[in-house]
């Protein structure tokens, strides 16, 4: 119905795939200065991402996608209350929430309430950055536990304790 819509009205700059969207070759499709946006199965929401933003080399402009509302909520959290999905997505683009839906919008109502996300200036800048600042000094990769402090000291989210000073990781 889509694709016959957006044909019988001539409009050129949109191309519908339906396709499995974990297994879509960009390359096929000759896709420049491109957007991502729909409607996905929500436990489809991190692989996704995970694709398009750090496994795709030719990244979107843009994404918006429709998510599970706390999800969406989690990948736009700021410091302190940021866990590894924000972390991920944040070193990539600028997520922001545009809109929440909630569960009575939809037919079938589903459980839980969504939220449209919308994540642009997308691009690699992040980690031409941190491979700049890190370069020049020896550093073992550190294991377990230490990765997530290591990883928080690399994106300066270390926050220093008002009493003592000692470095304190507020990320979650």
């Amino acid at each position: 119905l889509l694709k016959k819509t957006i044909s019988e009205q001539k409009i050129k700059n949109i191309i519908v795939l339906n396709e499995d969207i974990l297994k879509l070759d960009l390359t096929v499709h000759e896709l420049k200065n491109y957007k991502l946006i729909g409607n996905i199965p929500y436990y489809l929401t991190s692989r996704l991402l995970r694709k398009f933003l750090a496994e795709e080399e030719l990244k979107p402009k843009e994404i918006i996608l429709t998510v599970q509302k706390e999800v969406a909520e989690r990948i736009a959290a700021k410091p302190p209350h940021m866990n590894l999905l924000a972390l991920s997505v944040q070193a990539y683009g600028k997520p922001e929430i545009i809109e929440k839906i909630p569960a009575s919008a939809f037919w079938p109502k589903p459980k839980v309430d969504s939220a449209i996300i919308k994540i642009s200036e997308i691009s690699d800048k992040f980690f031409e950055k941190l491979a700049r600042n890190r370069s020049g000094r020896h550093c073992e990769r550190p294991q377990g536990a230490k990765q997530s402090l290591y990883l928080s000291r690399s994106l300066g989210l270390l926050r220093h304790s008002a009493s003592n000073g000692t470095p304190r990781n507020d990320v979650r």
